[in-house]
């Protein structure tokens, strides 16, 4: 029996179609083969999978509490070498720690990589469009909007930072323990994103959003309403775990992360709508502001990182300055979403690291005590505690990097080539020639694991050792901050903010209880996007007496 004529001009097109794929696909295999040959490159190592597409590996991790960094990314390279392929689940992945195929990646052939539109599709639905989606022109445009403020106005003025850590020195206080000056146990990871977004917010929008005063009944704007209402905060972090969660699984399963009418999707979107409308608001003010020219046109931050609004000396707010540079408020709003994004787990994360180390190493923390004290005596006032006086406190910037180096927040990182390129290293059986990289092939890079190989920086990598860094040059084996065009803007910002937090948590403790649930041997990692102390960090903090005759201690 003859098929229906439209079911056979079905399946003649679809095999037609079939046909011209296979075809397109034989010609592209063998261009990219002419390519590789052309540049005498050669295939890295290539890890076979245990079941189809890494699905196994994929299913392990959901079902087993591993340390992915570890038990699968590290032991993987220590398998297959520093450049290695692998097919995995979004197809066939280059993996590197090659600090010169990062190089040529973030840098030396910058045009040939992309972010991936992986990214936006996950972030634009959180925050909007922004400079952390942004591609081509589009990214040049929001990064030259945005570099000015970054450096002098963003990590030049502290002063801010001093309000925020007095609260929370306030929170740390009022728990200390009767008679033994110690406070109650807490979880400084909490804290420090409490801090974290407070001090961001009242950067973006001239005023803090009072995470630290939700602690402890300090919101004197509570209703006592017996259905609480979700705070900027908590909506915050709703949606960003949400995106953390997405970028870590196939796309083909971000649906089943939120099925609509589900309560998950309505709680993300509550969440997503909260963030959004407070944003506007600000935005919006400031947007009229312009438009009533009630203060002038401002051309750029001030040496002490202020602006000159109507002639008057005000402190600097991002959402006032870029509100004279950009018209469309959606647009602001996403950059100023996308700056929160980056900026308050990056910096909550790398001080709850700075004090797990601390209180895994008591001996080392009262040598940087020390050493802090007398570059920082505790009756100085605050605003004598400047960036540059940070930055010469050598024994403080080899402990931050020393940090950084141990446990990078972003940990892992990738990008997409557009056109067929070459990595300079990492083929044939020496591991030195030349690898061939396919338009539209995902490269991955790994901090983490370049961060501890043992033939770049010791056979002690593992160990923390802050003073290591002694003398050292900084080049693209240390790459905390990322590296070439799209270096983190917010670099100096976050490092002179995290080391005033340690200063000054120094000056008022003078001692620190070891961790619940980690020890030297066994540091547990939570790894979503960003890398932080799974559990949190649950210390005691013992208030300082009187300090007097401490003498400086460099390095570590």
């Amino acid at each position: 029996m003859a098929l229906p004529l439209a079911i056979q001009a079905t399946l003649f097109a679809l095999t037609i179609y079939v046909l011209l794929r296979l075809f397109d696909q034989s010609l592209r295999d063998a261009h990219f083969r002419a390519f590789a040959h052309a540049h005498a490159c050669a295939e890295p190592p290539y890890e076979k999978n245990d079941t189809p597409y890494g699905i196994g590996q994929l299913l392990y991790i959901l079902a087993f509490k591993v340390d992915i960094l570890e038990d699968l990314i590290r032991r993987r390279y220590r398998r297959c070498g520093h450049t290695h392929k692998q097919y995995g689940v979004v197809g066939e992945i280059v993996h590197t720690v090659d600090p010169r195929n990062i190089q040529t990646m973030l840098s030396l052939k910058f045009n040939d990589y992309e972010l991936g539109g992986k990214r936006g599709r996950n972030i634009i639905p959180v925050v909007g469009h922004g400079i952390f989606t942004a591609e081509g022109k589009e990214w040049e445009s929001s990064r030259a909007l945005l570099r000015p403020f970054f450096g002098r106005g963003m990590g030049g003025g502290l002063e801010g930072a001093e309000v925020r850590v007095g609260e929370l020195m306030g929170v740390l206080e009022r728990g200390m323990e009767w008679g033994g000056g110690w406070t109650k146990e807490v979880d400084l990871v909490d804290l420090f994103l409490r801090f974290s977004m407070d001090s961001t917010t009242e950067f973006l929008f001239g005023k803090s959003i009072g995470a630290q005063l939700e602690l402890g009944g300090m919101d004197k704007h509570k209703t006592g309403s017996p259905k609480r209402k979700m705070t900027f905060s908590e909506a915050h972090e709703i949606g960003s775990a949400w995106a953390s969660f997405r970028f870590v699984i196939p796309e083909w399963a971000w649906p089943l992360t939120a099925l609509p009418f589900s309560p998950a999707y309505r709680r993300i979107k509550e969440a997503t709508t909260l963030v959004s409308r407070v944003a506007g608001k600000f935005v919006k003010a400031a947007l009229e502001r312009r438009q009533q020219e009630r203060w002038s046109r401002p051309s750029g931050p001030n040496m002490d990182g202020h602006r000159l609004y109507g002639g008057v000396g005000e402190k600097f707010v991002l959402v006032e300055a870029l509100a004279a540079e950009i018209e469309d408020p959606d647009l602001l709003r996403g950059e100023l979403l996308h700056v929160l994004l980056a900026s308050r787990d990056t910096t909550a994360y790398l001080l709850s690291w700075c004090f797990l180390l601390l209180s895994l190493h008591p001996n080392y923390f009262t040598r940087l005590r020390a050493s802090v004290l007398s570059h920082f005596p505790p009756d100085i006032p605050s605003l004598t505690i400047t960036p540059s006086s940070l930055k010469a406190c050598k024994p403080l910037s080899y402990f931050l990097h020393e940090t950084l180096r141990l446990y990078p927040v972003a940990p892992i990182n990738g990008r997409v080539a557009v056109r067929d390129t070459v990595l300079p290293t990492g083929g044939g059986p020496s591991g030195k020639e030349p690898v061939a990289i396919r338009k539209g092939q995902l490269v991955t890079y790994s901090v983490y694991v370049m961060h501890r190989r043992a033939d770049i920086w010791g056979a002690d990598a593992d160990v923390f050792r802050p003073k290591r860094w002694e003398g050292r040059k900084i080049g693209w084996e240390y790459l905390p901050f990322n590296g070439g065009p799209r270096l983190c803007l917010g670099q100096e910002h976050a490092l002179a903010k995290v080391g005033y937090v340690v200063v000054r948590l120094l000056q008022a403790f003078d001692e620190i209880s070891a961790p619940v649930g980690h020890t030297r041997e066994d540091v547990k990692k939570h790894l979503s996007v960003l890398l932080s102390p799974e559990g949190g960090v649950r210390v005691k903090l013992r208030k300082a007496a009187a300090v007097a005759g401490a003498s400086e201690v460099e390095g570590g």
